[in-house]
């Protein structure tokens, strides 16, 4: 889950510099939701699998795979993020040592640095999300539809939902695909009052057939009746770091869709 309220703190590095890490920290934690540096990281001397650093997926080789350009964990209190979005080569080694210098420098605190555009390949720790994003969290369960019934947008005809999807072509193998027929990250679509949106977390290509798409639409506006509403597809993304998401929206109001920054070109 990315970083957008005020309950998600942020720390970050860079991995460009390879053996010198800008590492900024801020005493200013909440007080009782510590980011806790054992729930974000397994210690080298124990295998803990559940831990959030644990959980990324790497190639056989110990690199990480390049198809998944923005990746997300959570564990306990700690949520990790690390954005490769010009596809640098990175191994598990370098993540994990990172990581480790920016907590043994952090502690408990939350912490940040400011962005900068000539760097290419950024580490960030807070707090796991408990409010509006909470759907997008990395181990909010897939095939829960979440609904915002606060959204307070006009209600969603939820015909015009299926036809919105219905209008979003398929390849031959039944993979929904962009108007130019292509495998994509990210699709929306149109009709009347609803806005359709299915994208993966990761920016790595859509891998969802047009049924099971129609199934988790379908249950989601059940769910959520005439509000806006937010599902992840199980599986779904070509990244093995990913996570692919269907959401509902009125075409006036922009709730139910976590705001995805685009990927940086250089």
């Amino acid at each position: 889950m990315f970083a957008f309220n005020q309950f998600i703190i942020i720390a970050a590095l860079t991995l460009l510099a390879r053996d010198s890490l800008a590492i900024e920290c801020t005493p200013e934690n909440i007080p009782h939701r510590p980011v806790r540096k054992g729930h974000c990281f397994g210690f080298v001397t124990i295998v803990i699998a559940d831990r959030a650093i644990s959980q990324i997926v790497y190639n056989s080789d110990g690199t990480l795979d390049k198809t998944s350009r923005r990746v997300n964990y959570n564990y306990g209190e700690c949520h990790i993020s690390f954005d490769n979005d010009l596809g640098e080569d990175v191994t598990k080694t370098q993540i994990e040592q990172g990581f480790h210098r920016l907590f043994d420098k952090c502690q408990d605190y939350n912490g940040g640095n400011t962005y900068n555009e000539d760097v290419p390949t950024h580490f960030y720790f807070g707090n796991r999300e408990l409010g509006t994003f909470q759907a997008w969290e990395p181990d909010y369960p897939a095939g829960v539809p979440s609904c915002d019934i606060l959204d307070g947008g006009k209600p969603i005809t939820q015909a015009d939902c299926v036809q919105a999807l219905a209008s979003i072509p398929a390849d031959a193998h039944g993979r929904l695909v962009g108007d130019d027929y292509q495998l994509t990250d990210h699709i929306e679509k149109r009709y009347r009052s609803c806005v359709v949106n299915v994208y993966t977390s990761d920016f790595s290509k859509l891998m969802v057939i047009k049924p099971d798409v129609e199934d988790n639409l379908g249950k989601t506006m059940d769910w959520c009746h005439e509000k806006c509403g937010v599902i992840r597809i199980p599986g779904g993304a070509e990244g093995p770091n990913g996570r692919a998401y269907v959401t509902l929206r009125n075409v006036k109001r922009g709730g139910c869709q976590e705001p995805r920054t685009p990927l940086r070109t250089k």
